[in-house]
């Protein structure tokens, strides 16, 4: 990777980018300048929290995170039982995204099969109300 040189476009002299210079005036920060406790990137990235943005830093231009300073801070005051909570509400939340996913996803496939092959009012009917169920647990 080539070095970044003294005022080269689209860098505040060699170590950042002016898109990181923006972010820093907005109030987005690196992890690491927010704060100094251990362990602070694996709380955020075990609660399935994602950068705001990212930019070029450094005389190598490698790539850091920004990250909004209210959030890290909630995250890195958490005590242990409320971020064990916290991540067990996540781990079930996406447990039940990935369930209700192919679940649902299956069953609806699975009605709209036999609205196909269903022959009878009275049988297309029950089957449009359970396929309009299925959709309507779908969306929520």
């Amino acid at each position: 990777m080539s070095r970044v040189s003294f005022d080269q476009p689209g860098y505040s002299g060699c170590s950042r980018s002016l898109g990181a210079v923006d972010a820093e005036d907005r109030g987005l920060l690196p992890v690491s300048r927010i704060t100094r406790k251990k362990g602070i990137r694996d709380r955020l990235s075990a609660l399935g929290l994602t950068a705001d943005e990212w930019h070029h830093v450094g005389r190598y231009a490698k790539r850091c995170d920004y990250w909004s300073a209210a959030r890290v801070r909630a995250v890195a005051r958490m005590t242990p039982a409320e971020f064990a909570g916290a991540v067990a509400l996540h781990e079930a939340r996406l447990l039940a995204r990935r369930e209700a996913g192919t679940t649902l996803a299956a069953r609806i496939d699975h009605a709209r099969t036999w609205m196909r092959r269903a022959t009878e009012a009275s049988t297309r009917a029950r089957h449009r109300e359970e396929l309009a169920k299925l959709i309507r647990d779908l969306r929520c």
